[in-house]
């Protein structure tokens, strides 16, 4: 065969193969690009039904807007695992707390160790000890336990630190600080919290007893067992000594044996804190005649004689 012919019919063989090959991938992608024009109308159909129902999706400010504040809710209502933790982080912290809450608290600070929890989270543990009133210790550890950051309080040691100062305490704790660096918030960007507190109402610490007062010094005040309420203004209390002379008390006025805790003009009384025996007790003087012999008549049937 000669040479030319040879060469027209493989170029024929090869155009004929392109020509189908052709034609198959076009069928193939012309029903490819159906498909994907049936699925953009459909999911165009669906968009425009949400945007329908849902008019703020049009608005995607005020989409991202409200997700950033759904997310800051959380950060101040819940708690959070913080980004990091260092003794630097956790002692700025401390001192921020004391600064804004509880000023008077005065306190060592020392990193113990830190470890995984049982739930693989990270945590860095400080021993933390100092002297403060309990009423302050009590409002520090509060705040430790329901701002945000994730924290655990243990091992809580107090113990009274002077006699003459009974709301003062020493104490020491252990303190956990949890972190996670991967899912955590950076502190700086967690708000300090706002709470309604209740106060301690005991103090385990506050003597309840105290040493009797002799009432040696005391000749020239006034005998709470012996006098006789005369009349009342809402400062003033006017009594009849024992001697038969008038004279007034206020609010905090000494007596003997303790002093004018209040005068209470709507219930026509003057309350005395008398501690007569070590321990200091109420001594009420009613206005009328009638309710004073009740309570008199009361406490002695109570061998409440002070």
């Amino acid at each position: 065969m000669p040479y030319v012919i040879r060469n027209t019919l493989i170029l024929t063989g090869l155009l004929i193969l392109i020509l189908l090959i052709s034609t198959v991938t076009n069928a193939f992608t012309n029903k490819d690009i159906k498909a994907i024009r049936a699925t953009y109308n459909q999911n165009r159909k669906m968009l425009d039904n949400l945007k329908r129902t849902n008019p703020d999706l049009n608005n995607q400010e005020q989409i991202m807007a409200s997700l950033e504040a759904t997310r800051q809710r959380a950060r101040d209502n819940n708690k959070l695992f913080i980004k990091e933790d260092n003794p630097t982080i956790t002692f700025q912290y401390l001192i921020d707390i004391c600064d804004v809450f509880c000023p008077d608290v005065e306190f060592n600070f020392l990193i113990k160790g830190s470890g995984i929890s049982p739930n693989n989270v990270n945590f860095n543990a400080y021993e933390i000890n100092g002297d403060a009133l309990l009423s302050s210790l009590h409002f520090f550890i509060f705040q430790l336990e329901y701002q945000s950051p994730l924290v655990t309080i243990e091992d809580i040691q107090l113990s009274e630190q002077n006699v003459a100062e009974d709301d003062r305490v020493s104490f020491s704790f252990m303190m956990n600080v949890y972190y996670d660096p991967e899912n955590g918030v950076d502190i700086n960007e967690i708000k300090t919290r706002r709470f309604t507190f209740n106060d301690l109402a005991y103090n385990p610490f506050r003597s309840r007893i105290y040493q009797a007062r002799s009432g040696e010094g005391d000749e020239n005040l006034i005998n709470v067992f012996n006098l006789e309420l005369i009349g009342l203004t809402p400062e003033k209390a006017f009594i009849r000594n024992g001697d038969g002379k008038i004279l007034t008390l206020e609010a905090g006025d000494k007596v003997k044996w303790g002093y004018v805790n209040y005068i209470d003009w709507k219930k026509q009384l003057v309350a005395f804190k008398i501690n007569r025996i070590g321990i200091k007790q109420d001594y009420i003087v009613y206005l009328d005649k009638f309710k004073q012999e009740e309570a008199d008549r009361y406490r002695y049937s109570n061998k409440d004689r002070l």
